[in-house]
């Protein structure tokens, strides 16, 4: 069984989901990979440590199903969070990387269904994909504030800029709406530089910078 490596202890299995996590949806094709046991939160609930919003900081606006986003196809039904340093200072108990997540084909691109709590200046490495080949290589994505990912609470006028990836989904949840602010979810595709190879399984990390990463889905382009 793959296995969620800790911050700080020995290997685990991998997170218990939440009780109230969707089935796999039978529509879900093959590439379409599924964390359904690495998600350690569900889409309905409030599952960001804070000090001040105590519920409805959630993502119950977005269905719990194989949706397509900028035509890319994504089976997101929770959440894997991960811990950060304003993670930590609050004291919430979050994994620092999930390791062992199977891919098991060959992939031309990745897409990553992603998004981040808090705030750190342009170009900040905030956490990434390891992405392990059945021959032994491996090659590191990293998640870049500004880049490839943003803060989730923005204003709804705010222009979202990321170079090298796209908006895949915007709404509100009922603590954002309280303030006039929106969610986002940001969409990253990653060029695999050894098509003829299989990816048997990624790792998904965090820096410990302040931003927490938090990834819904992949889907595996052949």
């Amino acid at each position: 069984m793959a296995a969620t490596r800790l911050l700080g202890l020995q290997r685990h299995s991998p997170p218990r989901p939440p009780h109230n996590r969707p089935p796999r949806p039978q529509a879900a094709k093959p590439d379409l990979i599924d964390l359904g046991a690495y998600y350690n939160a569900g889409l309905a609930e409030t599952w960001l440590p804070s000090a001040t919003v105590k519920s409805g900081n959630d993502l119950s606006a977005l269905t719990p199903s194989v949706q397509k986003f900028n035509g890319v196809e994504f089976d997101a039904r929770g959440v894997i969070q991960l811990t950060s340093s304003a993670v930590e200072n609050l004291g919430a108990p979050l994994p620092r990387e999930v390791a062992g997540i199977p891919v098991q084909r060959k992939v031309r691109r990745l897409h990553f269904l992603h998004g981040a709590a808090w705030d750190a200046p342009h170009g900040t490495v905030i956490g990434g994909y390891r992405i392990h080949y059945a021959n032994g290589e491996t090659r590191e994505v990293k998640l870049v504030f500004g880049v490839n990912v943003r803060e989730w609470w923005s204003s709804p006028q705010q222009v979202p800029i990321t170079s090298e990836a796209a908006v895949a989904w915007q709404g509100a949840n009922a603590a954002s709406r309280a303030v006039g602010m929106a969610v986002r979810l940001y969409q990253m595709s990653w060029w695999n530089r050894l098509p003829d190879v299989e990816v048997s399984r990624l790792d998904f990390f965090s820096t410990l910078a302040k931003p927490a990463p938090f990834l819904l889905a992949v889907t595996a382009e052949p």
